[in-house]
């Protein structure tokens, strides 16, 4: 586990974009880096209740745990999931 980064895709509905991000971010890390870089707007993400979970692995992962701590790989999609 000596890779600091992640290479991953941020997706909602029929949208996507590639992201780098450190391991040592949490899942709300994440969100708030896209927010600040107003990624959310170019997502077309109009709602500020949503979350991010990983698409098409069998993980729950913490919002508040560091990336590094799970079996996460460049090219995983995180999903962008509307809080109801």
């Amino acid at each position: 586990m000596g890779e600091k980064y992640l290479n991953a895709t941020i997706r909602y509905e029929d949208k996507e974009i590639d992201i780098r991000f450190s391991k040592k971010l949490t899942l709300k890390d994440v969100k708030d880096l896209i927010c600040s870089n107003n990624l959310d707007k170019t997502l077309s993400i109009h709602q500020n209740n949503w979350h991010l979970e990983v698409r098409g692995k069998l993980l729950r992962i913490e919002q508040h745990r560091a990336l590094k701590e799970y079996p996460l790989g460049d090219g995983d999609v995180l999903e962008v999931i509307i809080n109801e």
